[in-house]
């Protein structure tokens, strides 16, 4: 008995291709996104963006430059920056990871060096004045060493763009990346719940009426996004409470941006889950789907870590829009007018799933 229904079982799945996706598949995709991503972030493939000064005459070439771009542990950006300002604001726009300031005090004098950091990616001034001080050691301290001449150690300082708040602008990359990976999570929960109504009858009963299964897709979708709303607003509220997260004085952009991203949660949430036959398979797919688009949007670890491949086709993911609308609001303190790219992309993703949802819950009615 016990192989016969073992025999029974085998054959369902054999034939129900969604099932073996799901099964062997998915996980396999599931695997090697994560693989890249924490393989990235461990620091071996880690070669972060570098924007730099140098305070040379026109023309004259910076030999230490030349070891740093030689080395192949940094990408240098070029051109070179125009002005030490710009250098900054590359930093703090989040163009580059890390800025590098090269200045002499006389012609043929070693220069001294500033590493401009922003402390969300702390890790990459680190890596930073790793390699410069290592570059330095090749091009001023060797020849001496060897020819028995007195030494000195490179002078490092290293200024950060964001000054005494910091910390409060790092609470609030935390409290987007985590409200946005559980709106995610709670709009599949509550999408699922169409099969419940299926199976109960309600989308029977329902269908019946005027305007077909719409009304009910159209109802639950303000419902997810209601509720994906107030939870990011729990976070964001236990932010400003314990952490002096500086939620008021921004709260029109955040608010823009929380009750968008929600919306843009409970479309695609709903898109996924009516494209699938039955609740199993549509919980199964939507929640691995949300936890990859997470991942890839930054929500589970910051984005400038991966690579450059991943962080690319990070910007198909929502996480990626509402995180670049927050860090807009909460890092770079910029008007409400830098927010209108991301702010439409969520707006556009959540019209599209939505409609999406219509038609994938016109099968739910004939089942």
């Amino acid at each position: 008995m016990s192989l016969a229904i073992f025999r029974v079982m085998l054959r369902g799945l054999i034939r129900d291709p969604g099932a073996l996706a799901l099964t062997f598949v998915v996980p396999a995709v599931f695997f090697l996104v994560f693989a890249s991503v924490f393989a990235a972030s461990s620091g071996g493939n880690f070669r972060p963006r570098v924007a730099v000064y140098v305070e040379l005459p026109a023309g004259q070439p910076d030999s230490l430059v030349e070891v740093l771009r030689a080395a192949g542990g940094l990408r240098l950006e070029e051109p070179v920056a125009a002005s030490e300002a710009a250098v900054r604001a590359l930093v703090r726009r989040g163009r580059a990871d890390a800025g590098l300031l090269v200045r002499r005090p006389a012609p043929n004098a070693r220069p001294t060096f500033v590493v401009v950091s922003d402390p969300a990616r702390a890790v990459a001034a680190q890596l930073l004045r790793a390699h410069l001080e290592r570059a330095y050691a090749l091009r001023y301290l060797m020849p001496p060493i060897l020819s028995g001449g007195q030494t000195f150690g490179a002078q490092v300082a290293v200024e950060t763009v964001t000054g005494a708040a910091a910390g409060s602008k790092e609470i609030a990359y935390s409290a987007g990346a985590v409200a946005l990976l559980f709106v995610l999570l709670s709009a599949v929960h509550g999408a699922v719940t169409l099969f419940d109504e299926r199976d109960t009858g309600i989308i029977d009963r329902v269908v019946a009426g005027p305007g077909g299964v719409r009304p009910l897709v159209d109802g639950k979708f303000l419902f997810l996004a209601a509720v994906g709303t107030v939870q990011a607003s729990v976070i964001f509220g236990v932010a400003w409470l314990v952490h002096g997260l500086d939620l008021l004085p921004n709260l029109l952009g955040w608010a823009l941006t929380t009750v968008l991203a929600a919306l843009a949660a409970a479309g695609l949430a709903l898109a996924l889950t009516t494209h699938f036959r039955t609740r199993q398979q549509a919980a199964t797919f939507a929640n691995v789907a949300m936890l990859i688009l997470s991942a890839l949007g930054g929500s589970m670890i910051p984005r400038f870590l991966m690579p450059d491949w991943l962080q690319a086709v990070g910007w198909v993911t929502p996480n990626a829009w509402a995180l670049e609308a927050y860090t807009a609001i909460f890092w770079r303190g910029e008007p409400l007018s830098a927010l209108a790219l991301p702010l439409a992309l969520l707006g556009l993703a959540a019209v599209i799933g939505l409609l999406v949802a219509r038609r994938g819950a016109r099968s739910l009615e004939r089942l």
